[in-house]
């Protein structure tokens, strides 16, 4: 439903490192969550951690305090997030169906700041929202389809998502029907020149991706050519 504007998701901690002026803190932060992650295995047998338990490690390592390390990169989210064109048509056609809509997300930022983001960008009139480290089990586990089962039960479910596993493969073995989204990322990045310093070609792959290959519009060889290199 949501994407961001660069070529993979851990890009947007450039950005929350500049505003930290924190120098390499893409790897910071990447080395933190798996941490946590290693972490929650142990003390808990999986691996779902809270953005809270991230900036722990984080301020221990760097004295960033841990407050303003998650209201930074918060912000930071919801500056740059935006609505999936494609998805957002579904969405509302959905709606004007009158069925219902749950929304489920394996993310380590809590239901309060998703519903925020989701907000922002335009969906709201769902059911109910599901976000793995609120229940302290993933969709990629099947765990968490096994609480929607319960909240819903004898209802057909069709769940859409663009990760085959998580989304596809875990769904089909909890029971529930599936269709495909194809990550505009994983169709564009294969085709993004290269060459340029990370963030800038991160952010110019992000909103070439995000624009053409959304599934929204098809657009002429001509538009792709103008966006591309010239837009």
């Amino acid at each position: 439903l949501i994407l961001r504007p660069f070529a993979k998701p851990v890009d947007i901690f450039m950005i929350v490192g500049k505003r930290l002026n924190k120098i390499e803190f893409t790897r910071i932060r990447i080395d933190a969550e798996k941490r946590a992650r290693e972490m929650a295995m142990i003390k808990n047998g999986n691996t779902e951690v809270t953005i809270d338990d991230i900036y722990t490690i984080i301020e221990e390592r760097t004295g960033i305090p841990k407050e303003i390390g998650i209201k930074t990169e918060l912000e930071t989210e919801m500056a740059y997030c935006f609505a999936n064109p494609y998805m957002k048509r579904i969405y509302d056609l959905v709606k004007e169906q009158n069925k219902k809509i749950i929304i489920a997300s394996d993310m380590y930022i809590p239901k309060e700041m998703m519903e925020k983001l989701l907000d922002k960008a335009g969906f709201d009139g769902y059911e109910k929202l599901y976000v793995s480290c609120d229940y302290n089990c993933s969709k990629r586990s099947g765990k968490l389809y096994e609480y929607i089962l319960n909240d819903y039960q004898e209802k057909k479910l069709v769940h859409i998502g663009d990760n085959r596993i998580s989304d596809i493969k875990s769904a089909n073995e909890a029971g529930i029907e599936t269709r495909y989204y194809k990550n505009c990322h994983e169709i564009g990045n294969q085709f993004r020149a290269d060459g340029m310093s990370e963030l800038v070609g991160s952010a110019y792959a992000g909103i070439v991706n995000t624009h053409l290959h959304n599934g929204n519009k098809t657009y002429s060889p001509y538009y792709e050519y103008g966006f591309i290199y010239g837009g």
